[in-house]
């Protein structure tokens, strides 16, 4: 294996690690309306585990490919690049066609997340009364409703991680070609 190599190969793990903390930490995003936003994008974990690379060496180049691996696979690109509403886009390759999308998928996640819904006890102010199905249905309906209208917001976890890491390591880079060309001559 060439210093070269080696140097690309840690490059590539740096990168993913880098990934793995964008997921994982809180960022600031634009919403529908324009205003900033706190937000984390892996709330159960499975998409910052999963990351990882695939190097393929060719002829004087090197092709660094990094993807998520398992279920997270599904989703992690829509996660990456955000996706277009009807109403709201994102300059995304991906769009929501109708109105609304999956109401499971929607109740799958405000279970996972875990969005509490509550009503109001006897239609007073004071007290909430623990929500029923029927209110849990209709709130998968209207944030399904308003995903589909306003998109996801990219969070460009991977695309920032590899251009934060890549000034770091230029110099690197160079050191590792000096060292295998002076090997080769050598």
């Amino acid at each position: 294996m060439t210093e070269v190599d080696k140097i690309v190969e840690a490059f590539a793990e740096e990168a993913t690690l880098r990934a793995k903390r964008n997921l994982g930490s809180y960022r600031y995003v634009k919403d529908k309306r324009g205003r900033k936003k706190r937000r984390r994008a892996d709330s159960s974990g499975e998409l910052r585990n999963s990351l990882t690379f695939n190097i393929k060496k060719g002829q004087g180049t090197y092709d660094i490919a990094f993807f998520a691996n398992g279920e997270a696979s599904k989703y992690a690109s829509f996660v990456e690049q955000g996706v277009n509403g009807t109403k709201k886009k994102w300059g995304s390759p991906f769009s929501f066609k109708g109105k609304n999308i999956n109401q499971d998928a929607i109740r799958k996640w405000m279970k996972k997340k875990p969005i509490r819904v509550r009503e109001f006890k006897n239609g007073k102010l004071g007290g909430f009364a623990k929500a029923t199905e029927t209110r849990k249905k209709q709130t998968a309906f209207l944030i399904g409703r308003s995903i589909a209208m306003y998109g996801i917001s990219p969070l460009n976890y991977m695309s920032d991680a590899v251009n934060e890491e890549l000034p770091k390591w230029r110099e690197r880079f160079s050191e590792a070609l000096a060292k295998d060309l002076e090997n080769r001559i050598q």
